[in-house]
């Protein structure tokens, strides 16, 4: 009985050593299971952060150049006001100018039909006051001649 009890003892001892190996060994996969897991899991954060940081550069450089592109049109418009304005002051200095010399024009023609009629009345003038003295000295001679 001793024998056939030790015999029992023996293989409860080895199924128990083969169940605490079996234990030991389902442990270790286990962990080794949660370290792969724990290894994609960080791999999946990088690349979610990774994902994110490429988003968020993409953004800015796409924020960024619309700024640029804001800005440069902006300066574009400026320049062509500012072209605008400074052709629109140069039609009107040219258009005074015109204007000026539009009125000098006329001026000036006044001036010489004023000088005209005063040297047409001149003229007038002298002719009748020859008229005046032919006329008077006919009178003379008609006097005279009597």
């Amino acid at each position: 009985i001793n024998a056939e009890y030790m015999g029992v003892n023996e293989r409860k001892a080895k199924w128990e050593e083969e169940r605490r190996k079996r234990m030991e060994e389902d442990a270790r996969r286990e962990k080794e299971l949660q370290e792969e897991e724990e290894k994609r899991q960080r791999s999946k954060q990088l690349w979610e952060k990774a994902t994110r940081e490429r988003r968020t550069s993409l953004r800015q450089k796409k924020e960024e150049e619309t700024k640029k592109q804001a800005e440069e049109a902006a300066l574009r418009e400026q320049q062509e006001r500012e072209w605008a304005d400074k052709m629109a002051k140069k039609a009107q200095e040219r258009k005074k100018e015109l204007e000026e010399a539009e009125k000098e024009r006329l001026a000036s023609i006044e001036a010489q039909k004023l000088e005209r009629q005063r040297l047409a009345q001149e003229i007038q003038s002298e002719a009748e006051e020859a008229r005046q003295k032919l006329e008077i000295k006919r009178k003379k001679e008609a006097e005279e001649a009597e």
